[in-house]
C-alpha cells in the first residue's frame, strides 16, 4: 500500500562518510536528535537501539538488516510503547552528489496517521543543520526530556 511506505529526501553538504556517521554514531545522534543515542553493534542481525536523553530508556529498538557503508542502512524499528506485533523497517541510501550527498530515507509500513511521518523531516533537517552549519534545529529541542 502507497499510503503505508514514508520516503523523504535531503540534499547535505557533506561526505557520504561524514553523513554514515552521523546515523550511526552515538555521539553524533546526541547532537542533532534531542539528545537521544542509537547503539549497535553494526553487524549484520545485532540489536538496534534508540535511547531517550541520558537514560537507558529504550524509546526505539530493532534488527540490523544491511549495514553497506557508507551507501545504505537498514534496521527494524518498533517503538517501546506499541504494541509487539507494531514493526516497520528504516532504510537510508546515501547517493554522493558533488560535493553533498542525497540523503533517502525509506520507512515501511508507516501508517499515514504516524508522527513519524512528522518526525523524520525534522530530525534528517536538524542532522543537515548540525553537519552544515554546526548547530542543529531548535525546533527538534522541544523533544528533549526533562530528566529530575
Amino acid at each position: 500500500m502507497a499510503e503505508q511506505q514514508f520516503v523523504y529526501v535531503i540534499y547535505i553538504e557533506s561526505t557520504p562518510e561524514t553523513v554514515w556517521q552521523a546515523l550511526t554514531d552515538d555521539a553524533f545522534t546526541r547532537r542533532y536528535w534531542a539528545g537521544r543515542r542509537i547503539e549497535s553493534e553494526w553487524i549484520k542481525g545485532a540489536d538496534v537501539r534508540l535511547y531517550a536523553e541520558d537514560t537507558n530508556d529504550i524509546e526505539l529498538h530493532g534488527k540490523l538488516l544491511e549495514y553497506d557503508a557508507p551507501r545504505r542502512l537498514s534496521y527494524t524499528w518498533h517503538c517501546a510503547d506499541q504494541p509487539t506485533d507494531v514493526e516497520s523497517t528504516v532504510t537510508f541510501e546515501l547517493h554522493p552528489m558533488g560535493d553533498s550527498v542525497r540523503l533517502t530515507i525509506t520507512h515501511e509500513p508507516l501508517p499515514v496517521q504516524d508522527t513519524a511521518r512528522q518526525g523524520w523531516p525534522a530530525i534528517l533537517s536538524s542532522l543537515k543543520s548540525y553537519l552544515e552549519t554546526g548547530t542543529p534545529l531548535s525546533a527538534t529541542e522541544m523533544w528533549r526530556r526533562k530528566v529530575s
